[in-house]
C-alpha cells in the first residue's frame, strides 16, 4: 500500500484483508505510538484468524517506537507490551541493521501476523555492513546477549538502552536522557 492517507484502522483493515486473500502485506506505520487506533483490528481479527479459523494472515505490521528522541509525548511510546501476551501475534524487535535485515525477511515469510517494532533511538546511530543474499537470523523467540562478559553472561533492557551502553551511552547524558 502507498500512499495512504493516515488513518491506521484502515490501513491495518485493508492489509488484514489483504492477508486472507494470500497476499503478504507489510503495513508501515508512521509512528507505532497511534497502533491503539487499529488495536481491535490487530488483536480481534489479525492474531485470532489463524487460530480460530485456520486462516493463515502473513501481515507485518512495522514502525518506528521508543523514547529518548525528544518526540514528545505522542511520539515516544513502546506500545509492545500491549501486544506480547496476544495469542496469534508475534512481536520483534531487532538491535542491530543486521538483525532487521533477517528478522524482516523472516516476519515477511511468516503465515502469522509479525508487528515490527524498529527503536527510533537506534535510526542513524547505527552502520554495519550487511552482506547480500542468505541473511540468517536466530531461531525464533532466542534474543541476542550482546556485549557478554565472563563476569556478566546476561544483558538487560531494551536493545536500544543496550546498544547505548555499548558506545551511545555518553551521547545521550549530554543530550540530557529523557524525551
Amino acid at each position: 500500500m502507498i500512499d495512504t492517507p493516515i488513518s491506521e484502522s484502515a490501513i491495518i483493515g485493508a492489509a488484514c484483508g489483504m492477508s486472507y486473500l494470500g497476499l503478504r502485506p507489510i503495513a508501515e506505520m508512521q509512528f507505532i505510538d497511534f497502533i491503539v487506533c487499529a488495536f481491535n483490528q490487530i488483536t480481534n481479527f489479525v492474531a485470532k484468524g489463524h487460530y480460530l479459523w485456520n486462516a493463515p494472515t502473513p501481515l507485518v505490521i512495522r514502525g518506528p517506537s521508543g523514547g529518548g528522541v525528544h518526540g514528545g509525548p505522542f511520539h515516544s511510546a513502546n506500545p509492545e507490551m500491549y501486544f506480547v501476551h496476544t495469542p496469534g501475534l508475534k512481536v520483534v524487535y531487532p538491535s542491530t541493521p543486521y538483525d532487521a535485515k533477517g528478522l524482516l525477511k523472516a516476519s515477511i515469510r511468516d503465515n502469522n501476523p509479525v508487528l515490527f517494532f524498529e527503536h527510533k533511538f537506534l535510526y542513524r546511530r547505527l552502520k554495519e555492513e550487511i552482506p547480500a543474499g542468505i541473511t540468517r537470523c536466530r531461531s525464533e523467540g532466542r534474543g541476542a546477549a550482546r556485549g557478554q562478559t565472563p563476569d556478566d553472561p546476561f544483558v538487560r533492557g531494551h536493545d536500544a538502552h543496550v546498544v547505548g551502553s555499548r558506545g551511545g551511552a555518553g551521547e545521550r547524558r549530554d543530550r540530557g536522557g529523557g524525551n
